[in-house]
């Protein structure tokens, strides 16, 4: 053990680890209760110091120094530490810490509420790593035409995250397929109403556009609720624009996932779209739906992509300041084997 001030950290723990001991040995039951989350502060209390600490030799090039490129494998050989534990805390100080790019510019935390959660000790290191791996899984740019920015990114793959957890908890009847559907409730002014329905409120409340509603309401069953102007329910209409199970299932079989060239996610993190607006009297049948994540549903409803079913498969027609001539584009089908 080196002299000096890790001499001196070292002996104040190792006391009060023998005063913990002292309590679990000769508390009462109310002394051993209180023990149990004063050990499991102190453990996220550790883990963030650990965190912070590889945060901090990592941007000092500490570990480049020694010829680890990657933090992780240094601190697997460090604390001969399993290869996932070390990429745990190597991935948490990497996204609930500044970080200092090469010209020496410092760039805050990628994922700043969770470091403030971590910080104050809401989160426990499983948790942060937990949301760090979802997010950088979710939230990498879909191809080099992805312009969102990295908040967007984020808020989409949390989006995703959320949806994928609804869709697949224990009342899911169709998990491989996406689950049941949820239900919107769209409160609508009688004004707007008589107005074509420019805007209107979720139940939960904010206003939201017809273009955000259109999206929100693709693959969802839609309750409208009308108002008058005391605001007092006129009219509450009926559960409706759901895609059966059975056109879900052959939609899934048929595109496999998200139809977008170059999009690789899976049936069960996917929307199914009306490719003829169903407001629009588009019927809700094979030949007028297809598969879609979140993003490239979103795309659709609020870009110049279009899509078309040609040869019974799925088809792309990109906007023409993506392509002059709008070639037609396709997912590869995947070989069928025997």
């Amino acid at each position: 053990m080196p002299a000096g001030p890790v001499a001196t950290a070292h002996r104040l723990l190792t006391e009060a680890f023998a005063a913990l001991d002292e309590i679990r040995e000769t508390g009462t039951d109310t002394d051993l209760m209180s023990l149990l989350p004063l050990c499991e502060g102190a453990i996220r209390k550790l883990d963030r110091t650990t965190v912070a600490t590889v945060a901090d030799l990592d941007r000092r090039g500490a570990f480049a120094d020694r010829g680890y490129r990657n933090p992780a494998l240094a601190l697997a050989d460090l604390l001969n530490f399993d290869r996932a534990d070390a990429k745990r805390r190597a991935r948490a100080a990497e996204h609930v810490h500044a970080r200092t790019q090469l010209d020496g510019t410092e760039l805050p935390a990628t994922l700043p509420a969770t470091a403030e959660r971590f910080a104050d000790g809401r989160l426990s290191l499983r948790h942060v790593d937990a949301i760090a791996t979802a997010l950088d899984a979710l939230s990498t740019p879909k191809d080099n035409l992805d312009d969102r920015s990295w908040d967007e990114r984020t808020a989409d793959a949390l989006a995703e995250i959320c949806s994928h957890t609804l869709d697949h908890g224990p009342t899911s009847l169709t998990p491989e397929v996406g689950g049941r559907r949820p239900v919107i409730h769209v409160v609508i002014g009688l004004e707007d109403l008589q107005n074509r329905a420019r805007g209107a409120l979720l139940d939960f409340g904010g206003q939201c556009t017809p273009e955000s509603l259109r999206m929100l309401a693709c693959d969802a069953a839609v309750v409208p609720i009308v108002m008058n102007g005391a605001g007092q329910p006129l009219d509450v209409g009926r559960v409706k624009r759901t895609i059966p199970d059975g056109i879900r299932r052959a939609v899934a079989v048929r595109d496999r996932g998200c139809a977008h060239p170059g999009c690789d996610r899976p049936p069960s993190w996917c929307e199914v779209h009306h490719i003829d607006p169903w407001e629009l009297d588009g019927e809700t049948k094979l030949s007028n739906c297809v598969m879609l994540c979140k993003v490239h549903h979103r795309l659709l409803h609020h870009s110049a992509w279009t899509v078309r079913i040609r040869d019974g498969i799925p088809e792309f027609i990109p906007p023409k300041w993506i392509d002059p001539q709008q070639l037609p584009r396709r997912r590869p089908r995947p070989v069928d084997v025997a």
